[in-house]
């Protein structure tokens, strides 16, 4: 129970506020940039080029980001925090991408709470290196 107190709640909705809100206008205008320049959609294209891969990096790197920068801003027990930030973007992501498949949500689930336990490491490593 000592443990749920010690989680600084406004480190970890000011990071997932700055990696998931703060950026969609950014992702939606360069998401958007096909459009504007003739983008056939009758013609494929390569994934590289194509709006879907720029989001997919994006929803790979956000949690890591987020529990790195909510680790940063609580200044104490950064795994902790990276979990409960990769474990409310698992929660979110669950809900908003809701799949038909269970096996699809498990794993999603699975990677971005790892994903946010790894952001935090790579904080706590920064940490330790750095003393």
């Amino acid at each position: 129970m000592n443990l749920l107190r010690a989680i600084e709640w406004r480190a970890v909705l000011i990071a997932l506020f700055a990696f998931f809100v703060a950026p969609l206008p950014l992702l939606f205008a360069l998401t958007s940039i096909p459009n504007f320049f003739g983008f056939d959609p009758t013609k494929p294209q390569p994934f590289s080029h194509s709006p879907a891969a720029l989001a997919m990096v994006w929803l790979a790197l956000a949690p890591v980001g987020a529990a790195y920068f909510a680790a940063k801003l609580a200044k104490k027990l950064p795994l902790f925090h990276g979990l409960v930030t990769g474990v409310l973007t698992s929660a979110a992501f669950v809900l908003l991408v809701c799949d038909e498949s269970i096996v699809a949500d498990v794993v999603l689930t699975v990677f971005v709470t790892l994903s946010g336990v790894f952001g935090g490491w790579l904080r706590r490593y920064r940490l330790v290196t750095r003393n």
